[in-house]
């Protein structure tokens, strides 16, 4: 998390110094636009933080739903088996 944040703080003050290339997005506070490549970039750090922990609960909701899939295969295997040595 500290790593994703001295990230962002570098890259804000990167774009920062190249201001002149960022044109603010009316109407909003903390959006820039890179006229050299159109991208739109917010510069919100909180905001950034909470889609970082976002991506990391994703990550690890998928990671369960595989580890639950992988556990039942492994008991459908084990019925399977169990089956067979019955007949």
């Amino acid at each position: 998390m500290r790593q994703n944040l001295l990230n962002l703080r570098i890259f804000v003050l990167l774009h920062w110094l190249n201001m002149k290339k960022m044109i603010r997005v009316e109407g909003e506070k903390n959006l820039y636009r890179d006229t050299s490549s159109g991208a739109i970039i917010n510069t919100d750090e909180y905001e950034y933080s909470q889609y970082i922990k976002q991506r990391e609960r994703r990550n690890k909701e998928k990671q369960e739903i595989l580890e639950l899939k992988n556990e039942l295969s492994e008991i459908k295997t084990l019925l399977v088996q169990l089956l067979k040595n019955e007949s």
